[in-house]
């Protein structure tokens, strides 16, 4: 039996959060919802129910949340990155962090700085389109996480 990948998520929003799962849900994973938002435990019953079977736990320490995790997603404010990269920076090593934006931005080279030892991929574009790029200095872990954002066109049922 394959071992689940865990994926841990740091969002600002519920939508992000949402957006994320719901475009590569399908598969072995369980799903670390990072955040000190209450209002993000809403999420674990909306997913549950969209896709059932989903294993999902919501954690309020971006560090304890990303230690745990085989891969950390960011959908922040690229404001933000530099704190967020600085709480994980121990405990992502060797982790491939997949950095979540809408338009090419130049900071994703300063991420890559801050996380030495991580492998950093970006997913640029709408994360709702087909229409993304994704770029990174590991061609395996741009191929990886390519892979997940194909997999999934429809809900599990």
């Amino acid at each position: 039996m394959i071992a689940k990948i865990t994926i841990a998520i740091v969002a600002s929003t519920k939508e992000k959060i949402q957006t994320i799962i719901g475009s590569i849900a399908c598969g072995n994973y369980r799903w670390l919802l990072v955040s000190k938002h209450e209002n993000f435990g809403m999420i674990q019953a909306e997913m549950q129910f969209l896709y059932p079977g989903v294993e999902m736990e919501i954690i309020e320490c971006t560090k304890d949340g990303c230690w745990e995790a085989d891969m950390i997603i960011l959908d922040i404010p690229g404001c933000e990155q530099r704190e967020v990269a600085e709480m994980i920076q121990e405990v992502s090593t060797q982790k491939i962090v997949v950095r979540m934006c809408e338009e090419s931005l130049a900071d994703g080279e300063d991420l890559q700085k801050l996380l030495k030892h991580s492998r950093v991929v970006n997913v640029i574009g709408d994360a709702t389109s087909s229409k993304r790029t994704i770029t990174g200095k590991d061609p395996e872990s741009v191929e990886f996480v390519s892979s997940l954002f194909k997999k999934t066109e429809q809900p599990i049922r």
